[in-house]
Order: C-alpha cells, then sequence, then structure tokens
C-alpha cells in the first residue's frame, strides 16, 4: 500500500514538473517569436559565458534582449527539457520595465516575461 501511495504522489509530483516543463516550453517560444518579430534576434548570438560576464541581465555586455535571448531562453529551455528545476522566484519583468520604462511597443514581451516571474513564483507540487 505505501508503494501505491508513494506512486501516486511520484506521478502527481511528475505531472506538475510536466505541467511548468510545457509552459517555460511554450513561453521560450512566445519569448523568442517576439524577440524575432521585433528585431532584437542577433545572429550569431554571443556565447553564453560572454553575456554572463556582464552581471546581472548582462547589462554590462550588452542589451537585455540580448541577455533573454542567450540566458533566460536557454534556461527556459532546460526547464522545458527536465534537466533544471523552475528557480523559486524571478523578477525578470520587473527589469524590462525598467529597461523599458516609457516604450509602449514592449507590453506584449513585457507582459511575457511577467508570465516567466508568475510560473517561477508558481506553488510547487
Amino acid at each position: 500500500m505505501v508503494d501505491a501511495v508513494d506512486a501516486a504522489g511520484n506521478a502527481a509530483g511528475n505531472a506538475a514538473g510536466n505541467a511548468a516543463g510545457n509552459a517555460a516550453g511554450s513561453l521560450a517560444d512566445a519569448i523568442e517569436a517576439e524577440l524575432r518579430r521585433r528585431g532584437a534576434w542577433v545572429v550569431p548570438p554571443p556565447d553564453e559565458d560572454e553575456v554572463l560576464a556582464g552581471g546581472a541581465f548582462g547589462l554590462g555586455t550588452g542589451p537585455f534582449e540580448t541577455w533573454l535571448q542567450v540566458v533566460l531562453l536557454a534556461r527556459l529551455r532546460q526547464v522545458a527539457a527536465g534537466e533544471l528545476p523552475l528557480p523559486p522566484s524571478s523578477q525578470v519583468a520587473v527589469q524590462a520595465i525598467r529597461e523599458w520604462d516609457g516604450r509602449d511597443d514592449r507590453d506584449d514581451l513585457i507582459d511575457l516575461l511577467g508570465r516567466v516571474d508568475a510560473l517561477a513564483e508558481s506553488p510547487r507540487a
């Protein structure tokens, strides 16, 4: 009986993880599409280590959009693949608002990043 309870608990945890992974993958795809639509997609992208060397959000080495492309999207896709857990919190939308204050043309992207923050802060099973 204990094994059945453990298996049910693991199945519920896996289902919650799969839902978060699916959401992370969908958000990564939507953010990538929006970056491309805005002409903010860099080809070829800089190396992740170079972007990370720029400190918080890579701002010391390039624009915020490059950090989104190189770091955030990679992490979201790792969550989607089950390679990384969701972080316990996220403030990427707050940073986006700081970066793009007064730019109404970025509202769709800010909304997507707000969904990343909400996903990270959602209750875990």
